[in-house]
């Protein structure tokens, strides 16, 4: 009997330590566990940032491209009146030198 009550305790230690390491691989496991958690929210408040620099961001790019079609708009207006105001100049300036050539005949030509 007393072989069996040594067996019995030797088996009671063992499963002793068994408990005690699992345990402590449990306690280890709840502070793997928080340090997830606690990195997961940083990178929730990171995310959540980042959205609001993206919404930022994409307000000024939209007032941006808003004031370049604006811009683009009054460029080509500017250039048709250009275009408009040398069409005018040239059809005149024709109109001076054909002007001149009946008062002062070209150089070279018959006098």
């Amino acid at each position: 009997m007393s072989s069996e009550l040594e067996d019995l305790r030797r088996q009671l230690a063992a499963l002793s330590a068994r408990v005690d390491a699992i345990e402590g691989l449990r306690a280890m496991m709840d502070r793997d566990l928080a340090d997830i958690k606690q990195r997961m929210d940083a990178q929730d408040h990171l995310l959540q940032a980042l959205h609001i620099t993206q919404a930022s961001h994409t307000q000024r790019l939209t007032r941006i491209e808003e004031r370049l079609t604006r811009v683009e708009e009054r460029l080509t207006r500017a250039g048709e009146t250009l275009s408009r105001v040398e069409t005018d100049f040239r059809g005149k300036l024709d109109t001076i030198v054909a002007m001149l050539d009946r008062l002062v005949p070209p150089a070279g030509g018959p006098a």
